[in-house]
């Protein structure tokens, strides 16, 4: 192989690793509430939709025809999607999540809710994310608009072990919630450092040069 035909294949290598995207690590599992779902009982009471690698509490299997995950075109992404709200001052519907994370590093978590008809007819209404008992997410009936899709951001430093609860009541109608997701860094595209190019290109040229030695050689001795 000559050494300029390896040096024009180093250079598409290289353009190739720069397009590579760098995914977040992610934190939540099933946020998209695509992964299928399971049945909870508490205090004699099931609910047959908890969505898998979530827990529920008793608010939650209270009342199933309020608290399940959905499919159809109402999902915010994919064909599924969490419902969630008893009536006021009824026991609200929690779903919990731990995960392991690294203490001390700041983490960031997103969650896209809907009302559902919720604002403007209940001011009681109410819609929380938590990470461990802060409240990193605050919803009322009045502070979300009716119907639209909405992505709600938030931050937070780890602990080593920390718990998302997600909880809600409203009368009438649910609240809709879907992609919950905590990661450590937003998608991005990595372009790798010069010096590595430099070490990759140098090596590549190096073998291009045996080569074309051996090459050659082989030409002599035929």
């Amino acid at each position: 192989m000559k050494r300029a035909a390896l040096a024009t294949l180093f250079l598409a290598f290289v353009g190739a690793i720069a397009a590579v995207p760098a995914y977040a690590d992610q934190f939540i599992v099933n946020g998209g509430f695509e992964g299928g779902v399971y049945s909870s009982t508490i205090n004699g009471y099931t609910n047959t939709s908890v969505p898998v690698g979530w827990t529920a509490n008793y608010g939650y299997d209270l009342f199933p025809q309020y608290n399940n995950v959905e499919s159809g075109s109402s999902a915010y992404d994919g064909n599924y999607y969490l419902v969630l709200g008893n009536d006021d001052g009824q026991p609200a519907g929690e779903l919990s999540q731990t995960f392991t994370d690294v203490s001390g590093t700041t983490y960031s978590g997103s969650i896209w809710v809907d009302d559902n008809g919720a604002g403007g007819q209940d001011a009681n209404a109410f819609f929380d994310v938590l990470i461990g008992s802060v409240d990193v997410v605050s919803l009322t009936g009045t502070t979300q608009t009716t119907g639209t899709w909405t992505d709600y951001t938030f931050t937070f430093t780890g602990t080593g072990s920390d718990t998302l609860t997600i909880e809600g009541d409203t009368t009438p109608s649910e609240w809709y919630a879907d992609d919950v997701s905590v990661s450590t860094e937003t998608v991005s595209t990595v372009t790798p450092e010069p010096s590595s190019f430099l070490l990759l290109g140098t090596g590549l040229l190096g073998l291009a040069g045996v080569l074309s030695r051996k090459f050659a050689q082989s030409q002599t001795e035929a």
